[in-house]
């Protein structure tokens, strides 16, 4: 896994029962997502290990905390959709998808 490597985040908030889109949205390369982000960054760092590029393997990424969610952030409960896409020779294509479930706690 390397910069080929592009993840987009969407975060929507929960309200009435739903879950419905928010103006928040991350879109980062995967190693600079690793090397740079505050929020993010540290989680994965520490559930991958070492630095990009990462080799072919299998990750548990399983019950992650996020050390650090700005004071600011709009909301306390959501879901964050993940889509993951790789560009090698000039072509760009899907290759995952999923979401996260968040509550933030003080």
């Amino acid at each position: 896994m390397t910069n080929k490597l592009k993840i987009d985040f969407y975060f929507y908030q929960f309200l009435s029962n739903r879950y419905q889109p928010s103006f928040v949205e991350m879109h980062f390369k995967f190693c600079d997502m690793i090397q740079s982000d505050t929020i993010f960054g540290p989680a994965l760092l520490t559930a991958m290990g070492s630095t990009c590029p990462y080799p072919p393997g299998i990750y548990d990424l399983k019950n992650m905390s996020i050390p650090y969610v700005p004071k600011n952030f709009p909301f306390t409960k959501g879901r964050i959709y993940c889509n993951a896409t790789l560009t090698e020779g000039g072509v760009t294509r899907a290759i995952g998808h999923g979401h996260i479930d968040v509550e933030v706690k003080t």
